[in-house]
């Protein structure tokens, strides 16, 4: 393991503090004003959080991905760049490979191309059948993968308004 000795020596917090609450309930500014204090909280920076699965060792590499992201968030006009503080929504939306309801944070601009997917009354079923059996992910066949990967890829593009 390339950092497992750094990840072993540190220490995590025995009292760790979470933040919940629903959008626009002010989560991320008391995210944001706790994250300024070093000492008391650590936090997840965007560089993070965008890349869960190796910012470890792409952090040096962070200045070339620096045009990909915004100065400002769209929905808020908040300060946003690789080092400010992000809450884990992005994290969870690479993790799931997209299949988050927090996409559309993603592809803000194509939101509405999203809405059939959060719900299963527009679903074909190949996609919601084995959603709607289990909450988590069934253990079928690659055939059955690749039917509802196709559907769900399908509607995602008849959805998506020509501009």
């Amino acid at each position: 393991m390339l950092h497992g000795r750094a990840i072993a020596r540190q220490q995590l917090n025995d009292r760790p503090l979470f933040i919940l609450g629903h959008p626009r309930t002010g989560t991320t500014l008391l995210h944001t004003l706790l994250a300024l204090d070093h000492e008391q909280f650590a936090t997840c920076s965007t560089f993070c959080a965008g890349f869960p699965s190796g910012f470890l060792w792409l952090e040096r590499f962070k200045g070339l991905f620096a045009g990909v992201v915004d100065s400002k968030r769209p929905m808020d006009n908040m300060e946003l760049s690789f080092d400010t503080p992000q809450e884990d929504e992005i994290a969870t939306n690479v993790l799931s490979a997209g299949r988050s309801p927090y996409m559309p944070l993603v592809f803000m601009t194509d939101e509405p191309s999203f809405r059939p997917f959060f719900s299963f009354r527009d679903a074909c079923p190949e996609a919601s059948s084995p959603l709607k059996r289990s909450s988590l992910p069934s253990a079928t066949s690659t055939r059955k993968h690749a039917r509802m990967h196709a559907c769900t890829h399908e509607r995602m593009h008849a959805n998506t308004p020509t501009r």
